[in-house]
C-alpha cells in the first residue's frame, strides 16, 4: 500500500514541478518543502506500523545521505540546476529504496538520475542521425537544431 502511495506522490510532485519549470522556467521551493516532510512522515508511519524493519530503515537513511551528497556535487559542478538537485533529494525522501530484481542498487533517486543521463544521450544520437540523413540527401541548409 505504501509503495503505491510513494509512487503516486512522486508522480504528482514531478508533474507539478515540470509544469512550473515549463511555464515559469523556475520551480518554487514550496514543492520540495511540502513533499519532503510527507516522505519522512510516510517512512515513520511504515516503520512504527512494522511494515519495514530496522535494516530497511538503515537503507532508507543511506539512500537519502548518498542522494544529498551526489546532488550537492552535481549542483556545484554546474551539471544540473538547483531544482534538479532538490527534486532528487525530495525523491529520496518520498521513495528512498526500490527493490527490483533487475536493478544494480536499490536507491530510487540515483536510479532516476542515471536513467535520465542515459536517456539524454539519445538526443545527440538522434541529431547526428537526422543531420547525416540530410547530408546524404544533399540538402543545402544543414542545421543541428533546425527541427526545433
Amino acid at each position: 500500500m505504501f509503495s503505491y502511495l510513494r509512487k503516486a506522490l512522486c508522480l504528482i510532485m514531478l508533474l507539478i514541478s515540470s509544469y512550473e519549470d515549463f511555464k515559469k522556467r523556475e520551480v518554487d521551493d514550496k514543492i520540495w518543502l511540502i513533499f519532503s516532510p510527507i516522505g519522512i512522515i510516510i517512512t515513520f508511519i511504515e516503520y512504527f506500523l512494522n511494515y519495514i524493519d530496522f535494516s530497511y530503515l538503515i537503507l532508507y537513511v543511506l539512500s537519502i545521505i548518498i542522494t544529498i551528497i551526489v546532488s550537492i556535487i552535481i549542483y556545484y559542478s554546474k551539471l544540473v540546476g538547483g531544482a534538479d538537485s532538490k527534486a532528487l533529494i525530495t525523491l529520496s525522501f518520498l521513495d528512498p529504496i526500490n527493490f527490483n530484481k533487475n536493478i544494480i542498487h536499490p536507491f530510487t533517486s540515483i536510479i532516476v538520475l542515471t536513467n535520465s543521463c542515459i536517456i539524454s544521450l539519445i538526443i545527440p544520437l538522434f541529431l547526428f542521425t537526422y543531420n547525416l540523413y540530410r547530408i546524404l540527401n544533399k540538402e543545402k541548409n544543414i542545421c543541428i537544431i533546425n527541427w526545433i
